[in-house]
């Protein structure tokens, strides 16, 4: 739900304020904390719209190419060859967060950051600004639902409770799972060759 309202809206914006030269939408992001902002970004770098002035700029994008974007009250993320990387919305320098291996998703609890990839389940410690490890599988996509993280892996599905540093394979079917998303009362796990659905409220 959350990913088709923020696609209609890129849309919206798109057709009151076409960008000249009409690029490829990758990703796009936009979050109450900042609600003048709608972040796009394309083949050959990251686009800001500006609600209030009706007018698109270019934001340097740390590494290459970014085919993620995600936000965190008024910190946009985004995902690089290296690991993560941060800005605060209305301007400022980058801050990399270096992460071994290739990142794939970034998940987002309040204050909190996850990262996930080949290096496994990270959050980020906001004092030290350091990755603390919750688990060692690879994560291929996650997101943060009704106070837990749910993370489509190659070894199955799982269910993160941050309160109880607690996490749990779900039951049902065994695959590798690249993908999920959330509907209004299920969870959706999906890989090349199957979709798995989930209930969290009778846990099946």
């Amino acid at each position: 739900i959350i990913e088709a309202m923020l696609i209609l809206l890129s849309l919206f914006a798109l057709s009151q304020t076409p960008l000249a030269d009409r690029p490829m939408i990758l990703d796009c992001a936009s979050d109450s904390s900042a609600s003048e902002f709608v972040f796009m970004t394309t083949p050959t770098g990251i686009r800001k719209f500006n609600r209030n002035t009706g007018k698109w700029t270019v934001m340097r994008a740390p590494g290459g190419p970014i085919g993620f974007l995600g936000l965190n009250g008024e910190s946009l993320w985004v995902i690089t060859p290296q690991g993560a990387a941060s800005v605060n919305v209305r301007g400022g320098r980058w801050q990399p967060r270096r992460i071994p291996g290739r990142v794939r998703s970034l998940a987002f609890a309040g204050s909190r950051v996850w990262a996930g990839g080949d290096s496994g389940l990270l959050c980020l410690n906001p004092k030290t600004k350091a990755w603390w490890q919750r688990a060692q599988f690879a994560v291929s996509d996650m997101l943060y639902w009704k106070d837990r993280l749910w993370i489509a892996s190659d070894a199955g599905a799982f269910r993160y409770d941050p309160k109880a540093a607690r996490i749990d394979q779900l039951p049902g079917r065994e695959d590798a799972y690249d993908r999920v998303i959330a509907t209004v009362v299920r969870m959706w796990f999906m890989s090349d060759r199957s979709i798995t659905m989930y209930r969290p409220d009778n846990d099946s």
